[in-house]
C-alpha cells in the first residue's frame, strides 16, 4: 500500500510539474517570449488593454494587465506608474512604493516615475526614500523646471539638512532672480544652517525686492537686524 501511494504521489508531482508554467503565468502574469521585440510588443499590448479597462473602473482587471505588461518588459514605466495608482487606491501605499522604486533603479529612470515616487514615500513617511528619487533625476532636470527642485529642497528641509535646501534655493535664485519666494527659501534655511554672513547676504536681497508682503519684509528685516546683533561683540570682549 506504501508503494502504492508513492506512485500515487509521483503522479500527482508530475502533473503539477506539467502545469505549474501554465498556473505560474496566470497567477504571477509571467509570460515568455521567444524574442525581445516580440515581448515589448506583446507589453505594450498588454498595457493598452490596461488603460481600456481602467477606463471602465475595472481595477484588479487593469492591474493584472499591467503586472503581465512589466513581466515582460521591466522598463516600460507607464504601466508600472498605473500599476502603482491602483495600488494606491486600494491602500497598499507601501506595495506602490517598492515598485515604483524598481523603476527608479533602472539605468535611465523616467522623470514621472521619481516624482510619483517622491510623493508616495513622502506621504508614507518616507523621506530619504523621497529625497534619492528626486535626487536621481535632479542632474537632468532642465533649469527652468521649478518643481523637482523646489520639493526636493522642502524635503531636504523636512529632514533636517538644511545646508543641501540652501543650495538648492540658490539654484532656483540663479535660474529666476526675479521670484522672492526662492530668496526667502534660502535666508531660511541658511539661517537655520547657521550660516549667518550668506544668511544676512540673502535677507538683505530679500527686501530689495519690491511688492514683498509686508509681513516677510518686517520678519526679513528683524532678522537682518538680529544677525547684526549676533555679530557684535560682547560686553566683556
Amino acid at each position: 500500500m506504501r508503494a502504492q501511494r508513492s506512485r500515487c504521489l509521483a503522479l500527482i508531482l508530475a502533473s503539477v510539474l506539467i502545469m505549474a508554467p501554465c498556473a505560474f503565468a496566470q497567477s504571477d502574469g509571467l509570460e515568455r517570449s521567444p524574442s525581445t521585440r516580440e515581448a515589448g510588443e506583446r507589453a505594450l499590448t498588454l498595457y493598452h488593454d490596461g488603460r481600456e479597462a481602467l477606463d471602465r473602473g475595472e481595477l484588479a482587471e487593469a492591474a493584472q494587465h499591467f503586472r503581465r505588461a512589466l513581466s515582460l518588459d521591466q522598463a516600460l514605466d507607464a504601466a508600472r506608474r498605473d500599476y502603482a495608482r491602483i495600488l494606491i487606491t486600494a491602500g497598499r501605499p507601501e506595495r506602490a512604493q517598492t515598485l515604483l522604486a524598481q523603476g527608479i533603479a533602472l539605468p535611465d529612470p523616467e522623470p514621472a516615475t521619481a516624482r510619483l515616487l517622491a510623493r508616495t514615500a513622502r506621504d508614507n513617511g518616507n523621506l530619504r526614500t523621497a529625497i534619492r528619487a528626486l535626487e536621481r533625476i535632479h542632474p537632468r532636470v532642465d533649469p527652468d523646471d521649478r518643481v523637482v527642485r523646489a520639493n526636493l529642497a522642502a524635503l531636504h528641509r523636512q529632514q533636517g539638512d538644511h545646508l543641501a535646501a540652501a543650495s538648492l534655493y540658490a539654484e532656483l535664485r540663479d535660474a529666476h532672480p526675479t521670484e522672492p519666494q526662492w530668496i526667502l527659501g534660502e535666508a531660511v534655511s541658511r539661517d537655520h544652517a547657521g550660516q549667518a554672513t550668506d544668511a544676512h547676504a540673502a535677507w538683505s536681497a530679500l527686501t530689495n525686492h519690491d511688492g514683498l508682503d509686508p509681513a516677510i519684509q518686517d520678519h526679513a528685516s528683524a532678522r537682518i537686524r538680529a544677525l547684526e546683533v549676533a555679530q557684535l561683540p560682547s560686553a566683556g570682549d
